[in-house]
């Protein structure tokens, strides 16, 4: 489960001795910048006497990640979290969270220091980085056929493991850095709209985009039944453009879920053309 950690200098020892222990044994001391507007935040700082203070960000072993003597306010959280990842080397910003002490949940990546605590004047701020149990985003076909969440591919690249059908354009899909592509095994098409199809698995908050074939796609299938009850909205970004049979090259419409976490049931694409596409984008504010 997530954890949240963050001492000040007068307590750090007590921290680094327990960063290899359990949760609880660290310490409970901390302040945190209350949810008012940024103005408010800032007033904390100089309430504070803060203008510039030193942050630590440590794995759970204690070593030390990333070090900044003169941290602000406007400290970018997620270049925190970037660089932090970069000295761990096996770790993506999305499989990871910075946590602070004796606070349920975790800091924002999208905010900056400033916005989640408020240090006394002349304390270290040390913060500790933590892996996500599992994987960000875990893909599975009910079917038992092959799916992978992977990059999402560029103008010619494939679409599916058991098809030569390719993406001629990805539409609004490209050159999203946060965007992934769950390439799956088209045989999966005939799977009924009554019945689970796929299996998204969240550890973070995501939007999901469903790309499908074709407006008949929608319209002459039950999709449209199972869209509504499950609260996917039709969105705006641009349909990806794919070669196939018989009715290639294939556009149609594109819609969209935000879930927090936990599991996501996909049902049956029920259609001869082929299965609809699945798009994948990890929140900012995740």
């Amino acid at each position: 489960a997530d954890f949240a950690l963050l001492c000040s200098s007068r307590c750090c020892a007590r921290c680094r001795a327990a960063m290899g222990g359990s949760a609880s044994g660290l310490c409970k001391r901390r302040r945190r910048s209350s949810t008012g507007n940024e103005a408010a935040q800032r007033k904390q700082w100089a309430e504070a006497g803060v203008d510039k203070t030193a942050l630590v960000v440590r794995a759970i072993s204690g070593k030390v990640l990333f070090e900044q003597e003169a941290a602000t306010f406007d400290t970018s959280l997620a270049e925190v979290v970037a660089k932090s990842c970069a000295q761990l080397g096996d770790a993506s910003p999305d499989s990871v969270r910075l946590i602070l002490q004796g606070q349920d949940g975790v800091l924002n990546p999208s905010t900056c220091l400033g916005e989640c605590v408020v240090p006394a004047s002349g304390e270290c701020i040390e913060l500790m980085l933590v892996r996500l149990p599992g994987p960000a985003v875990k893909v599975e076909a009910l079917s038992g056929r092959r799916i992978e969440l992977a990059k999402v591919p560029q103008s010619g690249g494939g679409c599916h493991f058991d098809r030569a059908y390719m993406f001629t354009s990805l539409g609004g899909f490209a050159e999203r850095p946060r965007m992934q592509y769950v390439k799956t095994s088209n045989d999966d098409k005939s799977t009924p709209a009554s019945q689970v199809m796929w299996r998204l698995t969240l550890n973070v908050p995501v939007n999901v985009y469903l790309n499908f074939r074709s407006q008949q796609h929608i319209s002459h299938t039950r999709a449209r039944t199972w869209l509504s009850e499950q609260g996917w909205e039709l969105s705006q970004v641009a349909s990806a453009v794919s070669t196939g049979v018989p009715n290639g090259p294939y556009t149609g419409p594109v819609y969209m879920k935000a879930v927090d976490t936990g599991t996501l049931d996909l049902y049956g694409s029920d259609c001869s053309e082929g299965v609809y596409f699945v798009f994948v984008e990890t929140d900012d504010g995740s």
